[in-house]
């Protein structure tokens, strides 16, 4: 696990190293990498003992494979459990490791409030004694994870290796960037929860919102209000009245409005969402028709000017958007109760 980066040096370097010395060759390299999870720890045990997971998990992790016929990789593994990963360049450079589990110790939650405040801990531990042969030997993967106190896990990985070549000194420094983006980035990706369509939708209309005002926006200060004007204004941004240019600002500002509360909406509260949803379509449809009776009133001293009707066009979306909403809402439920929630 964790070794793209010595397949870099390999393609350049393998054929030109030099046999590593005795003295060196003693000295186990050691690397550590911390990050924390928002999920519990026995959730985070199950999934990082399931080989399966790894390629999803590291950047240089191709697949892994049985070792014993009928090894299930998507269960967590127990002591004595074997599994070869592939990384590399397969078919044309394939390397791989066969890891052995010797150490898999699930967090107990009855421990995390204990009466020492002891987090719940657990560990997980795999080696490979052969290693890479030529490269490196007596690998070792150790994971340490302990409830952090509000929810998630913090997360400890312990590397260790013995050079058989320079290769495997040199390739250091990318095996610890390789680590660190394996538990920083990946590790929570993949343990993020699958979003409902609800949540989908308000985020997807909440990044439409969000454009839609900062192009209005654009358009009012420096794109000669030709959206402003094809919504019924009868003048510019610059030429309205002050009550007028506040009006445009408002209703531009609603859009990003909209995008936060959406983002929150998991977070700082279970309808956010949907309170950004409703702001941003109010505002819509409240500029349209206090733009309509504005244009309405200009026009009257101006023949000629044709008079275009916002409300009925704002009225229409803001419906679409709201059965639209129901029909996510109506999914997502029919999808829960398939599955028995």
């Amino acid at each position: 696990m964790f070794y793209l980066s010595i397949l870099f040096f390999l393609c350049f370097c393998r054929h030109t190293c030099f046999a590593y010395s005795s003295n060196l060759a003693a000295s186990p390299i050691r690397l550590t990498a911390k990050s924390t999870i928002d999920v519990s720890p026995t959730r985070l045990h199950r999934f990082l003992a399931s080989p399966a997971n790894w390629p999803t998990i590291v950047l240089s992790s191709q697949s892994v494979e049985r070792v014993v016929p009928g090894t299930d990789l998507s269960h967590p593994f127990e002591v004595g459990d074997e599994v070869r990963e592939l990384f590399g360049l397969p078919p044309i450079f394939p390397l791989s490791v066969t890891w052995r589990c010797v150490a898999s110790e699930p967090p107990n939650p009855a421990t995390s409030d204990d009466a020492l405040g002891t987090a719940s801990r657990g560990a997980l531990e795999f080696v490979a004694s052969e290693g890479v042969p030529g490269i490196a030997s007596a690998c070792v993967m150790r994971f340490t994870l302990r409830d952090s106190g509000c929810g998630g896990s913090d997360v400890v990985l312990h590397m260790e290796y013995r050079p058989e070549s320079f290769v495997s000194v040199l390739a250091v420094p990318a095996l610890v960037a390789d680590n660190a983006l394996a538990l920083k980035v990946l590790l929570p990706a993949a343990l993020r929860p699958v979003r409902s369509r609800r949540e989908t939708f308000l985020r997807l209309m909440g990044t439409l919102y969000f454009f839609a005002g900062v192009a209005h926006l654009w358009d009012c200060l420096w794109g000669g209000s030709q959206l402003l004007l094809a919504a019924g204004s009868p003048s510019s941004f610059w030429d309205l009245p002050g009550d007028g240019q506040w009006l445009a600002v408002i209703w531009c500002a609603a859009g990003p409005l909209s995008f936060f509360l959406t983002r929150m909406n998991s977070t700082a509260g279970r309808y956010l969402g949907e309170v950004g949803l409703l702001v941003y379509g109010f505002v819509e449809v409240w500029c349209a028709i206090l733009l309509h009776r504005y244009a309405s009133l200009f026009a009257g001293d101006i023949s000629g000017i044709p008079l275009v009707d916002p409300t009925n066009n704002a009225i229409i979306v803001q419906l679409i958007v709201l059965a639209s909403w129901f029909y996510v809402v109506i999914r997502d439920k029919s999808t829960d109760e398939s599955n028995g929630k």
